[in-house]
C-alpha cells in the first residue's frame, strides 16, 4: 500500500469468514443423514443437529422432521434443547421461536417457554398456534390473568378453534 500512496489515516484490516465450515457434501447429504439418524433415535439426532445446526436451521422441512420426531416420541426435553441449538444458529427464525417455546412448555420449562413465547408474540402479535401456547403455559404456571388475555386475544382470530373452546372451559 506504502507504494501506491501515502498513509493519511489509520489503517483498519478487516477479516471476513463464512460461519459454515462444513464440506459442500455434507450440507447435499444432510436430508439422508438425517433420515438414517431418525432412524437410530434421539441421541443420534442430537449429536447431527449440534454438529451441523446452522446448516440445519437454514432448512424449514428438515426443522419441520427434527421437531415432529421429538414430539411424536414425547421426547420433549431433549426436543427442547436441540431446538435452543437451532435457535442460536438462526435467532431471527420465527417458526424456532415457536417451536422452542413449545417444546419448552412440554418439556415443564415454563418460564422459558413463556418467555420465548412472548418474544415471539412481540414479532407476530396475532399467530394463533403462540397465542394459545402461551395460554396453556400460563395455565400451568398459574398466572390466570395472563392465560385469559391470550385466550381472549385468540378468539378475536378464530373463535371457532377446538383449542379455543377447551381453553375457555380450563379458565372458567
Amino acid at each position: 500500500m506504502g507504494a501506491k500512496g501515502r498513509f493519511a489515516d489509520d489503517l483498519s484490516v478487516i477479516m471476513i469468514r463464512s460461519p459454515m465450515t462444513i464440506a459442500p457434501t455434507v450440507i447435499n447429504d444432510l436430508p439422508n443423514l438425517i433420515e438414517q439418524a431418525l432412524d437410530l433415535g434421539d441421541e443420534a439426532v442430537a449429536d447431527l443437529v449440534r454438529k451441523h445446526a446452522l446448516a440445519i436451521a437454514q432448512d424449514d422441512k428438515l426443522i419441520k422432521s427434527i421437531i415432529n420426531f421429538y414430539i411424536t416420541n414425547k421426547s420433549y426435553a431433549i426436543g427442547y434443547e436441540i431446538a435452543v441449538a437451532l435457535l442460536k444458529a438462526l435467532p431471527f427464525s420465527n417458526k424456532l421461536l415457536y417451536y422452542t417455546s413449545y417444546l419448552a412448555r412440554k418439556a415443564g420449562s415454563l418460564a422459558e417457554g413463556a418467555e420465548l413465547g412472548e418474544r415471539l408474540r412481540h414479532r407476530e402479535p396475532l399467530y394463533l398456534p403462540n397465542l394459545l401456547n402461551l395460554c396453556y403455559t400460563y395455565i400451568k404456571t398459574g398466572n390466570q390473568k395472563r392465560a385469559k388475555f391470550m385466550h381472549d386475544k385468540a378468539a378475536t382470530i378464530e373463535p371457532d378453534n377446538k383449542h379455543i373452546k377447551i381453553l375457555a372451559q380450563a379458565l372458567a
